[in-house]
């Protein structure tokens, strides 16, 4: 299939798009789930948005965080999602894929 870029600024857009390419693409009208609550080994997360880890490579060489990294963590952390999991992290050099992983 070739990449269609998007922009939509109305579900109803989105909705006839998902009709016309027949990809059976749910739109759920009610998202307030995804502000509920959920304990987890007696921990609270606050709501059910999840940041994907990436793989920044904004390390220092040593491998610590620099201030890009501590920087992309913080926006992340003020974008409101509930979890965020952290990028791998390598446990000595050798173990790295990239030179600037932390």
């Amino acid at each position: 299939m070739k990449h269609e870029p998007y922009a939509y600024t109305k579900k109803s857009d989105f909705l006839a798009d998902a009709a016309r390419l027949r990809r059976g693409l749910l739109f759920l009208e009610d998202r307030s789930v995804l502000n509920r609550t959920l304990e987890v080994n007696g921990k609270t997360i606050p709501n059910r948005l999840l940041a994907q880890p990436i793989e920044g490579g904004d390390a220092l060489v040593s491998g610590a965080p620099s201030e890009r990294t501590v920087k992309r963590y913080c926006e992340l952390a003020a974008g409101g999602s509930g979890v965020i999991w952290m990028e791998s992290i390598s446990v000595n050099q050798e173990g790295k894929s990239v030179p600037r992983q932390m």
